[in-house]
């Protein structure tokens, strides 16, 4: 380090050394002041410390001295002691109790201060603490007095009635520290002298940590006191006695004549400055030196003039050196103080920085250039749009960073269009090639999307720009161009336009579904007048056998009729499934047997079952149909025979997944796969199959109702199904069912029905828009001995029921009618009367909206078209419920 900087960090740290002296002076005045306890408690207090006068006279605690010899004392024990013969003093003893807890604080500040020996305090009682912890028999005369130690007589109030902070001359320490430095602070209270703390400072520690450095032969270092005292010198020898304790210096008349008329106190006036002088050696010498003021001490540095010369000639050369390899940033500092070389050095400096400001200039340019071309490049990366440059008649292809990222190609490559036009999709290449030629030829801009397939076979949209330079002829000579990777928008947009097509399908679909539903519960009000008049000619005893066994096959047409309008109804989900748990390959098997029956000999059933599929919650009857349905369309699908393949799995969907298409929450679900090796079907027909009366069969093959039935089933049960089928391929369904996170109910065992079927004397009203219905219930019932009253709407069956309330035991209520309609008419009856019994009678299934969100006013629920049988049934559940 250079005089300067020496001094700023010797500086530094006397400011620390000071500020703990302070900090230390202020903690004991506060804890003399606030620690002081009676003779009792002082008295335990060294009874249980251990306090006893040791073999050298020193009063001390004996067990921390043991621990100390033994390596075992505290890190922050502190010594305590004082001369036998003050033992008593009342006044030494409560000064040390007072300190007694002071040795972690003084351990932090010996941590602080980097380089102290030791920190302690010397109290005018003769007793003293030391920090780190010392035996006093190894390091202390026995005849010791602190009131004659050179730090108490630097500040005592007769040598420092200023009350400053004082250093002491070099000593050698009692300790075995060597050649150390005191500094120390007195201790006042109430304007009284109490004591002082010290802190020593070994003298190797000032020339290892202030050492300067050596530039040239024959440089000499010092540090030099107010008085001419040798503080600091890495040569002289400063000890003059070597005994412990003594206070030793020698002077500036050890560094030469010049240096003994030097005038310290004028040097320290001035603070810091240059020197001409000659050494001891006789040699003409320049010197610097900066004064600390605080503790008064000069640091010095003395060059040989020779030396400095010769640094010069050196500095110079190797300046000019460096230019020529080009390194402009070196300046020559004037080591030498020599006044003649001090414009050559200006005038080489001046040079070299307005060439090393030419040639930042230039480097500047050179790095905005390279920035603007990565903000483009990054631009490009961000925005997926690449540059390129095409050179005609050369067809000299230049690309940017992006634009080889983009086509897949590696940046280091070569690039003709002719290897851009080869990853043009089959299917774009014709077209991109006429509408480039085209607007080469008609036009001043280009503009085209097509698909590109990259060396890694992945398939990219790509949007083209471009802008076609001519020269003078009208000849093309160059075009430049943008290429922007919209394969993202475009998969997105492929995306909405399928999800479009589903909505679109699925708006269809629920259109078509409330018309069958409708279509339905009219059918199914027709069928009960012809269900009705049948079993009542049935029952006639007058009718012929001929006669009858004609009827009973209506009466078989109906049931089938009826079929297929639940069919209709399942499709339009206006009918629920009846949710059980569900083992689904048992199912599979089940069912199985059934379509070995159905299917011909030439078709082969093959299953592929996953194990352990978990238990869903099902109709069974409903997977039975869709399974029954899908076997007979693989049937006609395979006249010539062919595989029946049934498969089972365990998937799950994931947020995002292709869930969002299927209109499904993520989770588990289970999947059934059902292919067969017929026939297949084109786009245009897989796109109708599940529409009711949509089919491919001849007439009277088919009903169409099988596979809208099957997707009512799969959408009642939550699910989904997909159709993947090629013509001369197959067809496969996928159907998926949620597994369900709850705990599923047991199943419920179903009672028989009860065979004994009996009329009744009750009288019931009857309530249906339809006259034929309400003709043939009225005779239905009459024969079974009921009572009958009718009413052809909601507003009759009210104003009845208002007249003849008492009277009526059960309402059999139709709910689709004109007017008010029956729901209504349900509330109001059970409003006059809640304890009304009512029966729903409805062409819609029981499990529909349009009848469960009434039922819970309802007493029970018969279906259109019903038979007699269970009518009757029905009525007597409800009456004798």
């Amino acid at each position: 380090m250079h005089v300067q900087s020496v001094t700023a960090r010797l500086e530094r740290d006397i400011t620390r050394y000071y500020d703990a002296l302070y900090e230390m002076e202020r903690l004991s005045l506060l804890l003399f002041r606030t620690q002081k306890a009676s003779r009792t408690v002082i008295e335990k207090w060294l009874l249980k410390e251990g306090f006893q006068e040791d073999e050298d006279g020193f009063w001390q605690s004996q067990p921390l001295l043991e621990a100390y010899r033994k390596g075992k004392a505290p890190k922050n024990a502190i010594s305590v002691s004082w001369d036998a013969a003050i033992k008593n003093d009342p006044l030494a003893r409560e000064r040390m109790y007072c300190l007694r807890g002071i040795g972690p604080f003084l351990e932090e500040i010996h941590n602080r201060l980097a380089g102290a020996a030791w920190i302690y305090y010397q109290d005018i009682t003769n007793t003293a603490l030391q920090y780190p912890y010392i035996d006093q028999s190894t390091a202390i005369p026995h005849d010791f007095d602190w009131s004659t130690y050179h730090t108490w007589l630097s500040v005592d109030p007769e040598h420092n009635p200023e009350r400053e902070v004082r250093w002491t001359p070099p000593s050698v320490d009692y300790a075995g520290e060597g050649a150390i430095l005191s500094i120390s602070i007195p201790v006042y209270q109430r304007d009284e002298f109490q004591g002082l703390w010290s802190i020593d400072v070994p003298m190797r520690v000032l020339l290892t940590n202030y050492e300067i450095e050596t530039l040239l032969p024959g440089q000499e270092n010092f540090i030099l006191d107010r008085d001419g005292k040798i503080v600091v010198h890495p040569v002289i020898v400063t000890a003059i006695d070597k005994e412990k304790g003594s206070v030793f210096q020698q002077d500036k008349r050890a560094l030469g004549p010049d240096f003994a008329e030097l005038d310290m106190i004028e040097l320290m006036e001035k603070g810091q400055g240059q020197l001409e002088l000659k050494n001891k050696d006789g040699a003409d010498c320049i010197g610097y030196y900066n004064a600390i003021k605080q503790i008064g001490w000069s640091i010095f540095a003395i060059f040989p003039k020779k030396s400095l010369f010769e640094i010069f000639t050196s500095d110079m050369t190797d300046a000019f050196e460096r230019i020529k390899r080009g390194d402009l940033s070196f300046r020559i500092e004037n080591h030498t103080a020599i006044d003649q070389a001090q414009s050559l050095i200006n005038g080489y400096n001046e040079m070299a920085r307005e060439l090393e400001a030419q040639e930042a200039k230039r480097r500047k340019a050179e790095n905005d250039l390279k920035d603007s071309e990565h903000r483009l490049a990054k631009a490009q990366a961000l925005a997926h749009v690449g540059s390129w440059e095409l050179v005609l008649p050369e067809n000299h292809l230049t690309m940017s960073q992006e634009l080889y990222r983009i086509v897949g190609l590696p940046e280091n490559r070569a690039v003709r269009p002719g290897h851009i036009l080869k990853m043009v999709h089959p299917e774009d290449k014709e077209k991109a090639q006429d509408l480039f030629q085209r607007a080469i030829e008609n036009e001043k801009s280009l503009s085209f999307e097509m698909r590109i397939i990259r060396p890694d076979k992945e398939q990219r949209w790509i949007r083209n720009e471009g802008e076609i330079h001519y020269n003078r002829a009208g000849e093309v000579i160059r075009i430049f161009g943008a290429t922007q990777d919209i394969t993202v928008q475009k998969l997105a947009e492929q995306e909405r336009n399928a999800l479009e097509k589903q909505l679109r399908q699925a708006q269809k679909m629920e259109a078509i579904g409330t018309l069958a539903g409708g279509v339905a519960h009219d059918f199914n009000n027709i069928l009960q007048a012809i269900a009705g008049y049948v079993e009542l000619m049935i029952a006639d005893r007058e009718l012929s056998q001929e006669h009858r066994e004609q009827m009973v096959r209506v009466n078989g047409a109906v049931l089938r009729a009826a079929e297929l309008v639940r069919r209709l109804l399942t499709f339009s989900r206006k009918v629920e499934a009846a949710f059980k748990p569900l083992d689904l390959n048992k199912q599979i098997l089940a069912t199985m047997r059934l379509l070995e029956r159905t299917l011909p000999k030439m078709i082969s059933i093959e299953l592929d079952l996953a194990d352990e599929l978990p238990v869903i919650k099902a109709d069974p009857s409903q997977l039975e149909q869709i399974l029954m349905n899908l076997g007979t369309n693989a049937r006609d699908a395979m006249p010539d025979g062919g595989k029946f393949f049934i498969s089972t799995e365990t998937v799950f969907l994931a947020a995002g997944d292709r869930s969002i298409n299927m209109n499904l929450e993520k989770g588990e679900y289970v999947q059934i796969t059902i292919t067969d090796n017929g026939h297949g079907m084109d786009q245009e027909t897989s796109q109708h199959i599940f529409e009711p009366f949509f089919t491919t069969k001849g007439v009277g093959r088919g009903t169409g109702l099988g596979l809208s039935t099957v997707y009512g089933v799969v959408r009642n049960h939550g699910g989904h199904i997909e159709c993947f089928s090629e013509p001369g391929l197959g067809t496969t369904f996928k159907i998926l069912i949620p597994v369900p996170t709850e705990k599923l109910p047991e199943e419920e065992e179903v009672k028989p029905a009860s065979q004994n079927i009996k009329g009744g004397d009750e009288t019931i009203m009857v309530v249906d828009d339809d006259r034929a219905v309400l003709d043939v219930a009225l005779k239905m019932l009459e024969r079974n001995g009921y009572e009958v009253i009718t009413a052809g709407s909601g507003e009759e069956a009210i104003e009845i029921y208002e007249k003849h309330g008492n009277g009526l035991d059960l309402v059999i209520m139709d709910l689709g009618m004109p007017g008010i309609g029956g729901y209504k008419a349900l509330k109001k009856i059970v409003k006059i009367n809640s304890k009304a019994k009512v029966l729903i009678s409805s062409g819609y299934s029981p499990d529909g909206a349009e009848v469960r969100d009434k039922d819970s006013l309802a007493a029970g629920f018969v279906g259109k078209p019903y038979q007699l049988a269970d009518m009757l049934r029905t009525i007597r559940d409800v009456l004798d419920g």
